[in-house]
């Protein structure tokens, strides 16, 4: 008898809806099914690009992140330092030898590389 009931509520609901939705009509089904299964690959990169991404941050991740992005942005100023290589300053002059142009202190510092 609960099963009876269950399928008569069941009618019920579904003539109800079918009443309330009598006066709305979709016709737009083309734009779907074009969207939902693209015909072409072009269509379907487009599709792809459109995509919704969503990330979920744990404060665990957040942490990880931010001390990988500090190590990245630190490590050009660590390999200076480590190289005990100066940071090139406003006043380099240019000077030309041999035809070609170079920054003076660099030239300096080959030559006295290759002269030893």
């Amino acid at each position: 008898m609960n099963g009876l009931d269950n399928e008569k509520d069941r009618a019920a609901l579904k003539s109800r809806l079918e009443e309330e939705l009598a006066d709305t009509t979709f016709t737009s089904h083309t734009k779907v099914l074009q969207r939902t299964h693209p015909s072409s690959r072009r269509a379907g990169l487009h599709a792809l690009w459109n995509r919704e991404l969503e990330f979920t941050v744990k404060p665990g991740s957040l942490i990880i992140g931010t001390a990988a992005l500090l190590l990245l942005l630190a490590s050009p100023y660590a390999v200076h330092t480590l190289h005990n290589t100066p940071f090139p300053s406003d006043k380099r002059e240019l000077i030309e030898a041999g035809g070609n142009v170079y920054w003076e202190d660099i030239y300096r510092k080959e030559v006295k590389r290759l002269e030893n």
